[in-house]
């Protein structure tokens, strides 16, 4: 079972369950399916394929989930990217993945600016206000296209590299597929007793 496959069954069997509670803010399963195709196209737009990596600079929010699953919808690879650390460090885990483009807060836009490696020009999809230069979220959201990209994925495809808090040296990107995923929350579900109430 892979991520993609999860989502589109609970949009197409319960679409108005509250896929994502934020705050005061639910997001449906059919609504999140949407702004997860929305977001996929954009990344298709910009030139992404199966395989490439794409950085997320943000916080915990519903775009963070969204971007996570578009990128999973295109079989490229998640890079989290840990707004706490220092320029340096981040500059390392951009160096070592090379992403195609970076999905970035624009409270963050000033510290990727300054992580960057200068040689390669990175297109940034800027999340929230103040995104200068940058493709704006909320006019993909306003004009994207909501059908699925029809990107065929497997459960062992790598859908996400868990950077390590290299305490005792750099970063070491973690390779986690949609099967890890899958049966790792299984497992959450199972033990913590959660059903679909």
């Amino acid at each position: 079972m892979t991520l993609v496959e999860m989502l589109q069954q609970h949009a197409g069997s319960i679409p108005q369950k509250p896929a994502i509670v934020f705050r005061d803010d639910k997001l449906n399963y059919a609504k999140l399916n949407d702004m997860v195709n929305r977001v996929a196209h954009a990344l298709l737009a910009l030139g992404v394929k199966p395989g490439d990596r794409v950085g997320l600079l943000l916080p915990r929010i519903p775009e963070l989930v969204v971007s996570f699953l578009a990128i999973a919808k295109l079989r490229a690879v998640v890079v989290p990217i840990n707004f706490e650390l220092k320029p340096k460090k981040i500059s390392s885990i951009l160096h070592s993945t090379s992403p195609h483009c970076i999905i970035a807060h624009s409270l963050y836009l000033v510290l990727l600016e300054e992580s960057l490696p200068k040689d390669r020009p990175t297109e940034v999809i800027a999340v929230g206000d103040n995104g200068g230069n940058c493709l704006p979220w909320d006019e993909i959201q306003k004009k994207g296209n909501t059908l699925d990209p029809g990107v065929a994925i497997e459960a062992e495809d790598i859908v996400y590299l868990n950077y390590t808090s290299g305490s005792t040296g750099n970063s070491k990107g973690a390779v986690t597929t949609h099967a890890n995923i899958y049966w790792n929350t299984s497992a959450s579900v199972y033990a913590l007793g959660l059903t679909p109430n």
